[in-house]
Order: C-alpha cells, then structure tokens, then sequence
C-alpha cells in the first residue's frame, strides 16, 4: 500500500534539499506504520478481555448443584409394593466413581431418607442413575414422607437440596418385617478376594463371604432387625475425613463389583463391615481388610482434596485459562507501549 505524504508535508519538501526529503518521508512512513500496528493491538487486547469476560461469566453460569423429586408427586397414592422413585438433578456429576473419594465441587451422589433424615433411616446411596426403587419390606401402610438430597462425594449432605414428598402408602400385598433371629454364634464377615497385598484394575469385584448374619438390601434404612443387616465397604477408612468418607458401597451380596477409577494409584486399605438396618455396627462383630496396589492407570487419576479440605469453587476450573490470557494481553500492551515509544523516537 503506498502512503501519500500530507499538503504540508508536500510544501515543507519544497523547501528541503535530497537527504532532508527522504528522512522526512521516511518518518512520516513511520507514523502511520506505528498507527497501524497500535490499532491491531488494542483490537487484539479487546478480543483477549472479551474472551476473559467470558470464560468468567461461564463459570458464575455453573449453578448451584440442585435435585427435585419428579415421582413420587406430593399426596400420591401408591398402591404397589415397593416404591418406585425418579428425581431430576442439575450441576452435578454423580458417576458412581467419585463415591466416596475425596469432595470435589460439581461431584456427589443421591441420598434417600424415610420419614426423617437421618443416618438411620438412610435407604440407601444412589450414583450414576435418576431412577431408583425404595423397597416396601417393612414400611406400613399409611402417610409416610420421602426425603432425598445430593452429598458430597464423603456424603455429606448438601442441607440446601434437600426435597420433601408426603405420601400414602397403601399397598395390596403389605410387606412386614421378618422375624429376628434367635441370638447364635457371633456374625463374622471375611474377603475372600483379592487376596491381601495384591495389585488389582480400578475394576475390581470382592468376593466375600460371611457367617451367622443374613444381609438383605431390603431392610437398609429400617428398624433394626437382629441377625439382619448389610455390608459397609470403605476405602482408606484409617484416613477418612469424616464418619462416611471412604463409603464406597452398601452392598447386601457376596460378589461385589467397585468402580475404583476415581482413586489414585498406589496402595489402598478395602473395609468390609457388617452392619444392621440403621447403619450401626453389628455388636462384638470384627471387620475384614486387606491391603491392594491400585493399578489404575486407565483411570481418573484421582482426586485431590483442597488444602482447606473443601470443594473447590466453579471459578477455580477456569483460573488457568484467565491467567494465561491475562499473560497475553500484558504482553500485548507492553508491544503497544514499545511501538509508540519508538515512534516517539522516531519523530
């Protein structure tokens, strides 16, 4: 693109000899080359705090994890056994593998409370579905109350959450709870694989196996039941945080699958407690552990827990990516600083 001198500078040239003409051309060049070059970078620092502005706003968009019950409805009446349950979450990533493992914002799973919300009457721990059945064994016809809410991948519960459904249980074939057992020998719960100290996939299944105790997943959350109850599965329980973390599993069966891939590599303690309806020890039982290498290099690579011990914040996600455009547009500014200096110089 040829640059045009001004009138004035035409007339000034009149006036100057060969050299002067040149070096005054050559400055007027400069100017307007100096011109063009601020204006791409105060277009390109526009751009950068566009792009910043934006990647804040995204962030703040990221609500607050939420749960809303969309069956049961309030006042239903429910006429089958067990009671089916469908809720509707947002904000939240609840796969199965963060069960347990250290908190992070944005993971967590469900949990289902009848008639109080309490660790007693805890039905069970749901993970990676937004449908689920409560069954009926034990429940008695008439007006009971659901109560579900999001934990913290320790489960803890998230109070704010929490979703209240009145309804009447009037089912035609009423389930009643068994019988206890007569007292006997003292419940006893052993891991028959792996085997201690083995090295093991993130996708692992305990065998187990357990004497003089009936577990039955149909009674978790239920008034005690002697001779009755279910399993605790706990990972790392000697360096859990608080009462729950570590919880991986409920289960009430001898095979049981486990998605370790949210755990990092290296060693790990596996649990197996017995416990009764209410989620208390089984009297004078003894737990089973051993101890694994987690080889989970297909996995998440775990996760780790802030210094404050705390979820992270939404923004924490995109603080990188602010910084490195920040780092640009200093360096943009700075060109545009040492552009026009020179052409201070220059002129």
């Amino acid at each position: 693109m040829r640059i045009e001198a001004h009138p004035k500078t035409r007339q000034t040239e009149a006036r100057l000899n060969d050299g002067e003409k040149r070096s005054l051309r050559s400055k007027v060049g400069q100017r307007s080359s100096g011109r063009a070059v601020a204006r791409r970078v105060f277009r390109l620092l526009a751009v950068v705090s566009l792009l910043t502005f934006t990647l804040v706003a995204s962030a703040a968009a990221q609500g607050t994890p939420s749960i809303t019950v969309v069956s049961p409805t309030p006042g239903e009446k429910i006429t089958t056994t067990d009671i089916a349950v469908q809720v509707k979450t947002s904000d939240i990533d609840t796969a199965c593998q963060w069960v347990g493992t250290p908190d992070k914002a944005g993971q967590g799973n469900i949990h289902a409370f009848l008639d109080k919300a309490s660790l007693g009457t805890l039905i069970n721990i749901y993970c990676g579905t937004d449908t689920f059945t409560i069954p009926g064994e034990g429940i008695t016809p008439g007006q009971h109350t659901l109560f579900i809410d999001l934990a913290s991948n320790t489960h803890a519960d998230m109070a704010d959450t929490m979703q209240k459904v009145e309804f009447d249980y009037e089912p035609a074939t009423p389930k009643p709870l068994p019988a206890a057992k007569p007292a006997g020998a003292t419940p006893t719960i052993q891991i028959v694989s792996p085997a201690d100290g083995a090295t093991v996939d993130s996708q692992l299944t305990l065998q187990l196996k357990w004497d003089n105790f009936t577990p039955t997943c149909d009674l978790e959350g239920k008034p005690v039941v002697a001779g009755y109850g279910h399993l605790h599965v706990v990972i790392d329980a000697e360096k859990a945080s608080s009462p729950l973390a570590g919880l991986v599993a409920m289960p009430c069966q001898s095979s049981v699958p486990l998605d370790l891939s949210g755990w990092s590599a290296g060693q790990h303690t596996i649990m197996v407690a017995l416990a009764q309806n209410d989620h208390t020890p089984v009297p004078n039982a003894q737990m089973a552990s051993i101890t694994v290498t987690l080889d989970n290099s297909a996995g998440a690579g775990g996760q780790v827990m802030p210094a404050t011990g705390q979820p992270r914040s939404d923004a924490a996600s995109v603080s990188p990516a602010i910084a490195v455009l920040t780092v640009f547009g200093i360096g943009l500014a700075a060109a545009g600083v040492t552009m026009r200096r020179r052409r201070t110089r220059n002129v």
